[in-house]
């Protein structure tokens, strides 16, 4: 699949899990890749193999600098040439210093090196004075999250009036981060273990904690609350908006004010970062089915109602679609199997 209008932007999901994290998000003009933590030889073979147009400008984002997500970066620079934004150069830095000492006759640590000192690297702070940065025509908020890595981040776009938020490696979702959520149209949610499967697995006691903590990862009930929650954040707006509506009649959105009163946006929930040894498809399945309201079971991992749409992302697949500027919802949905 290529993007061929300005009607569609296309969603690629290289890889997703604990052994690695990527994805690359399409217009005609530029790509959006959040995170590389997949070798290079994946990376290009599954482009290649999705048709992704990497000789565009690219814009990268990092959430953060655990192996699983930027894996693959040091060897890809000359490849994508891209523009770089991350919360903190300093850990940047010392990532691409130790990959130079361990690689110091590798000819791709010398071409690192020369890309670090030219003014690809751009640093984002989180500030709530200065939410939205505005970058080629789309606008993005970096918003940190609660993870074991200094600085970690989690992302809302807004794209040729897409709003899209990539909530992932979090151990607790905040209040402004329900706020993005209710204003998004496409949703990357964790949903990395089965609080069962973790306790009762294999996991030594100390790893077994970090993840089950406000600084480890969402667990599939944390996945589904945050769902449940921007649900009934639409029933609250929906009053106060009838009570409003007896007084003022304009209801606009301005995507500068998050807290503004909002309609409910119909919302295409992806489920992502799925552990390997922590979690499986049946227990997600299972908390979807037990605690939302579900009209239509197309394959037994896609849920509908006239509200959501849920997607679950397995490991070790790649996924492709296009979403619809106009209609808010997504199209032509694949799955290729290595």
């Amino acid at each position: 699949m290529e993007v061929k209008n300005n009607e569609n932007l296309k969603i690629n999901i290289l890889n997703s899990g604990s052994n690695g994290n990527s994805i690359i998000i399409e217009n005609c003009s530029y790509n959006i890749i959040i995170d590389i933590g997949i070798s290079k030889r994946n990376f290009l073979n599954i482009s290649k193999k999705l048709k992704i147009n990497l000789n565009k400008r690219n814009f990268l984002f990092i959430t953060h600098f655990h192996d699983d997500h930027v894996k693959g970066l040091p060897y890809l620079i000359e490849d994508i040439k891209p523009i770089i934004f991350i919360s903190d150069k300093n850990n940047f830095l010392i990532n691409i210093e130790n990959f130079i000492k361990t690689n110091k006759s590798n000819k791709c640590a010398e071409k690192l090196l020369q890309f670090t000192k030219k003014n690809y690297i751009f640093v984002f702070e989180f500030n709530k004075k200065n939410l939205l940065k505005n970058i080629n025509n789309f606008y993005f908020i970096p918003i940190q999250t609660y993870h074991d890595d200094n600085k970690s981040s989690c992302f809302f776009f807004n794209i040729e009036g897409v709003n899209i938020f990539y909530l992932t490696d979090t151990g607790k979702i905040d209040s402004q981060m329900h706020n993005l959520g209710f204003i998004s149209d496409l949703i990357f949610l964790e949903s990395n273990y089965d609080e069962n499967m973790l306790i009762n697995g294999t996991y030594p006691i100390n790893l077994k904690k970090r993840i089950i903590s406000d600084f480890g990862h969402l667990s599939n009930k944390q996945s589904i609350e945050f769902i449940k929650y921007l649900l009934n954040m639409n029933f609250i707006n929906l009053n106060k908006n009838n009570i409003n509506n007896n007084k003022n009649n304009n209801n606009s959105i301005n995507i500068k004010n998050i807290d503004t009163i909002k309609e409910f946006n119909y919302k295409t929930f992806l489920l992502c970062h799925i552990s390997e040894n922590n979690n499986n498809i049946e227990s997600i399945k299972k908390e979807i089915l037990e605690n939302l309201d579900i009209y239509e079971n197309i394959n037994n991992l896609n849920y509908k109602n006239n509200k959501f749409e849920i997607n679950i992302i397995e490991r070790n697949k790649y996924y492709s679609f296009y979403y619809k500027k106009n209609e808010k919802k997504i199209t032509d949905f694949l799955v290729f199997n290595d």
